[in-house]
């Protein structure tokens, strides 16, 4: 189950999971994900796109 709502751990505002800008980056490893807060623009997560979608198991400060 994906999560609804996160909070970011740069500004701590509480948004949507689906607020959240997604970026995909080419480089040398693969594809990295990249998803960012709309509020203050700091990485919330990054990872390679092989390694699937483990964002709903992240824990939230």
């Amino acid at each position: 189950m994906a999560r609804e709502r996160l909070r970011c751990g740069w500004c701590g505002d509480e948004i949507a999971a689906a607020e959240a800008k997604v970026t995909r980056l080419r480089n040398d490893y693969g594809t990295v994900i990249e998803r960012k807060c709309p509020k203050c623009d700091k990485v919330l997560a990054a990872y390679l796109e092989e390694e699937g979608e483990f964002l709903a198991d992240m824990r939230n400060f």
